[in-house]
């Protein structure tokens, strides 16, 4: 493995500088939503697990991505799921390292249900959520009507994923 998947925080000054510049550029409007720039940093600077996960994928000591989770305690649930793809070219390096971590959200950390938004208007990450559900992790809970307002002001309806701790194992038995 020639990548790291590493906490946040470790490298914050970078990777706020990198996140900072990403919110300028409008593929990326759907992952920094109205007013969750300002939270955003709250949750690198917290070193909290217990209610949020953040880390980032390094490859060659550059920042390819970033993940960030947030926990429904007790309940063992992800609620809410958000990730950037810092390095387009690193697409590969960024799926592999996701898969890691939903082996570290699941067998370490004890996530029982993992649920994840995305604006139908982001239509490549749309499309490849659409893709990985009908390849068999998790399904489809629902549809919400104009439900995300993106960092550029527009607006979108709104796809609600999940994976429950039964549908992971299973799929990775596959």
């Amino acid at each position: 493995m020639s990548y790291s998947l590493e906490p946040a925080y470790t490298v914050y000054p970078e990777l706020l500088r990198q996140l900072t510049r990403a919110s300028t550029v409008p593929d990326n409007q759907w992952f920094f939503l109205e007013g969750s720039f300002s939270n955003l940093t709250a949750m690198i600077e917290s070193h909290d697990t217990w209610l949020y996960e953040n880390f980032v994928v390094i490859d060659n000591k550059k920042i390819v991505a970033y993940f960030e989770a947030e926990w429904a305690r007790p309940l063992s649930t992800i609620y809410n799921f958000r990730l950037i793809l810092l390095d387009k070219q690193k697409t590969i390096t960024a799926t592999k390292a996701f898969f890691v971590y939903m082996n570290y959200l699941f067998v370490s950390r004890g996530c029982d249900v993992f649920n994840w938004n995305v604006a139908v208007e982001n239509t490549h990450a749309y499309s490849l959520y659409e893709k990985f559900i009908k390849n068999g992790c998790g399904h489809k809970v629902g549809k919400k009507t104009r439900s995300m307002k993106s960092y550029c002001g527009n607006i979108s309806d709104s796809v609600l994923y999940e994976i429950t701790k039964e549908e992971y194992f299973n799929w990775k038995k596959r």
